[in-house]
């Protein structure tokens, strides 16, 4: 089992994933049965907070084929991401359903690892730094009606986020965004006055399902099967308001933004 491991003490199970018998029979023992008996296992690591989570791909060969995860290895016990997961696909957001999530497959609790489909499609980053303007729009449009979704009809748990917090944060934004060019603040600067303007008016009650973190890096169009717009990397526990979620999706652009794809990032935001 070729692997690049590392050493985390803020992760304990770690040198378990990376341990080709522990892993294997891990594997075997909670993968769909359809898939055949698992004959090899290879990780490639992907991303790492140091001792909060690691992200890895995860290449299986079977008696039936070759499949691809992903697995994310947690300093502490997050069953409740599975649980939140599990919930979100029910609700709506399922491998079946033009807008989805990666489908949960496992949670293994003794090495505190989850286990997900790998989605396969261009990020929307790619999308808006290198795609036309019609492609442009049509990405934003995307977006926004999984967003919209994702609002209407995912599970409402979890704690409310402050609101304060979250003004802060979109005018920090807008400023930022607004330093790449005037054709980009003149749309901004409005769009983080409405936002907040629109967190000032709500009511204690006006909560909605919030995905956490929606930007570009974290939208994938799925390439194999039905089209599908994917949301990954979800902060689940959180419950907000529309308003948080409809200011980040540009703002994950950054310096590498170019005016062109942040207008149709602005308009979007009207859905």
């Amino acid at each position: 089992m070729p692997s690049t491991a590392i050493i985390d003490p803020g992760l304990p199970t770690l040198p378990e994933v990376f341990d080709p018998a522990t892993i294997g029979e891990q594997l075997g023992c909670v993968l769909p049965a359809d898939w055949g008996s698992v004959q090899d296992v290879q990780l490639r690591i992907v991303k790492h907070h140091p001792g909060s989570r690691c992200t890895f791909e995860i290449a299986v060969r079977t008696a039936r084929g070759e499949r691809s995860l992903i697995g994310k290895v947690y300093a502490s016990d997050r069953s409740d991401v599975y649980r939140a997961m599990e919930a979100i696909r029910r609700s709506g957001f399922g491998p079946q359903h033009a807008f989805s999530i990666p489908e949960p497959l496992a949670y293994v609790p003794e090495l505190q690892l989850l286990l997900q489909e790998k989605v396969e499609g261009p990020r929307a980053k790619l999308i808006f730094l290198t795609a036309d303007e019609a492609g442009r729009a049509e990405a934003s449009a995307r977006a926004a009606r999984w967003l919209a979704r994702f609002h209407a009809i995912a599970p409402r748990s979890g704690r409310v986020e402050d609101r304060g917090e979250r003004r802060d944060a979109v005018e920090r934004w807008s400023q930022r965004i607004g330093k790449m060019g005037e054709s980009v603040a003149s749309r901004a600067r409005p769009l983080g006055r409405r936002l907040a303007g629109i967190a000032a008016s709500m009511r204690a009650g006006d909560v909605c399902a919030g995905h956490g973190s929606y930007d570009c890096h974290q939208i994938i169009w799925r390439t194999a099967g039905p089209s599908r717009s994917t949301g990954t990397a979800m902060t689940w526990r959180i419950r907000a308001a529309t308003w948080r979620d409809s200011s980040s999706p540009s703002s994950g652009l950054r310096s590498s933004m170019r005016a062109p794809s942040a207008r149709s990032m602005v308009r979007s935001r009207s859905f």
